[in-house]
């Protein structure tokens, strides 16, 4: 059970670690065009 649990849960987690690096970036991008 808990096995197939990590396998649904994995996906999940990259694909959120995937989405805050996207937005951190972004928001590091946007700060360095606000300062200039």
């Amino acid at each position: 059970m808990k096995l197939s649990f990590m396998y649904l849960f994995y996906p999940c987690i990259t694909f959120l670690s995937h989405m805050k690096c996207f937005l951190d970036e972004r928001n590091m991008n946007e700060v360095e065009v606000k300062e200039t």
